[in-house]
């Protein structure tokens, strides 16, 4: 069971390199620099923690076995990082030292398998990337010449990359002494593995294709590389993911403003629906603004015990060389047993636009959540759902994204039907929105008890909270919000922005 903010990881040991048995390794006429680089044989010192044996051609699969474990990265979304921790020790993916970072979580598996179901199980993740080596690069040269030379000697790469096999290569470079650029870092990675795979007698490595439906769009290469440059230090990465792993495989059309599937995934998590469906097996779920179903998906697929990755077909690992199909198989094995299938739960929905609505209808049923769900083409203040929703957690427009005239003059009498909803729907429960605008929140009438950050497309947002109390018989005049009962007419509208003014300061110092 994952719980938030509860994650306590292990102190992570930096790995150190075998001297040893690289000096066993060295051939004649190799000597040891001392810690520093030889410029004449090109070589990196081990000193620096970094990949030295190229003479012998071990590949990295074998220099990996040496550190006992491979050592991975996910990425992740800002504030998401302990619940993805939380994900990664779980014993579907059965990972160990496990260090939540700045923008990702780090962690070591005993074999490429662990990044396996990494890739398949993890909700909040964006990527998987295995480590092939890491180095710091010397600030008395070019910095072109520096990272050439890095990625020619790190790998064998000829181990990695098959014939014909396409590659790409990305690039995030910042507070370095004499690299500003990433797409010059790019271009030296690409050329220096271009040129180890010509030199070992095979051709050039092509960049990946396009798409068939839309030129403009780029596929998956075979062999995705992530180079991470940050104080001078390098660390190079095979992605086993390709695209980001919120395109789960069951969506096919694209609302303009869809919420992404591993955000989505974060704040169920942050409403703990993880637990209520593990301690109840008829918990009900409910999304009074929908939208085009992501939160219904995202939703049956945790109370359902399905794996998020198990929709797609194709990823960038099985074109490896080192790709082990036995234990993919497994793993896909696995995770069909695991289904709960006995779950008797309910997903409600409500979406006041209809090609929304439609589209929810659609996605859910590739989701294979459909015959949990039951949604209604209606207005969320006019909605009753039934039976009555244990969380309620929802995506409400905010502006940001969606900027038709239409829509933007109808915002805030959309969060004033949200409270509506809140207060009339969800009497003793706690509810959750997601809200791009401190502005807006005031409308719903009701004020917030926690507000969790969110980045969400790098908008700058929170997941508000509230505790929305039982109504009392003796006042009927009771909004159902935890503040005081509020007199109607100016009153009210006056509470409304004094209630603005503390939301904003709130909203700066979370």
């Amino acid at each position: 069971m994952l719980r938030f903010g509860l994650f306590s990881p292990s102190a992570n040991k930096a790995l150190l390199r075998n001297v040893a048995a690289a000096a066993k390794r060295r051939g004649p006429g190799r000597k040891r620099s001392g810690g520093r680089r030889d410029d004449q044989q090109g070589r990196w010192s081990s000193a620096d923690r970094s990949y030295t044996d190229v003479a012998s051609n071990r590949s990295v699969r074998e220099a990996q076995r040496e550190d006992d474990g491979y050592r991975f990265f996910v990425a992740c979304h800002p504030f998401l990082q302990e619940i993805t921790a939380s994900e990664l020790s779980a014993d579907t993916i059965a990972a160990y030292d496990i260090v939540p970072g700045k923008s990702g979580v780090h962690f070591k598996g005993r074999t490429l398998a662990t990044g396996y179901a990494a890739c398949l199980w993890l909700r909040t993740g964006i990527r998987v990337e295995v480590l092939l080596a890491e180095a710091q690069l010397p600030v008395n040269r070019e910095a072109g010449d520096t990272i050439y030379d890095f990625t020619r000697e790190c790998a064998h790469w000829p181990d990695l990359l098959k014939k014909d096999q396409s590659i790409s290569v990305r690039c995030h470079v910042w507070s370095c002494t004499n690299i500003s650029n990433s797409q010059l870092a790019t271009k030296r990675i690409r050329d220096a593995v271009c040129d180890a795979m010509r030199d070992a007698g095979y051709p050039r490595p092509p960049p990946p294709g396009t798409s068939e439906r839309r030129p403009s769009q780029q596929l998956v290469a075979d062999l995705p590389l992530y180079a991470s440059i940050f104080r001078d230090r390098i660390s190079l990465y095979r992605d086993l993911s390709g695209e980001s792993l919120h395109r789960r495989g069951y969506r096919f059309m694209m609302h303009r403003a869809v919420l992404n599937e591993a955000t989505a995934a974060g704040m169920l998590y942050v409403a703990g629906w993880d637990q209520l469906v593990e301690e109840r097996n008829d918990a009900v779920f409910a999304d009074p603004m929908c939208g085009s179903g992501t939160l219904l998906c995202e939703a049956g697929l945790m109370a359902r015990n399905i794996a998020p990755g198990s929709f797609r077909t194709k990823w960038p690992f099985q074109q490896w060389p080192d790709y082990n199909p036995k234990q993919w198989e497994k793993l896909m094995y696995h995770a069909d047993e695991v289904v709960n299938r006995k779950w008797q739960g309910k997903l409600l929905g409500c979406e006041i636009h209809p090609r929304a609505w439609q589209m929810a209808r659609i996605v859910t049923h590739n989701a294979k959540v459909r015959e949990m769900c039951t949604m209604e083409n209606i207005n969320c203040a006019n909605w009753v759902p039934r039976p009555a929703p244990d969380l309620v957690v929802t995506n409400p427009p905010w502006g940001i994204r969606l900027t038709d005239d239409r829509i933007l003059a109808g915002l805030e009498q959309s969060w004033r039907d949200l409270g509506t909803f809140f207060r009339t729907a969800c009497p003793g429960r706690e509810v959750f929105a997601l809200s791009g605008d401190p502005e807006l929140t005031r409308h719903v009438g009701m004020r917030a008890s926690r507000k969790y950050p969110l980045t969400v497309g790098g908008v700058d947002c929170r997941l508000l909270k509230y505790d929305v109390y039982q109504q009392r018989d003796d006042n009927p005049e009771f909004d159902g919000s935890e503040s005081k009962n509020r007199e109607k007419g100016e009153k009210k509208e006056s509470s409304g922005s004094i209630m603005l003014d503390s939301d904003k300061l709130a909203w700066e110092r979370n």
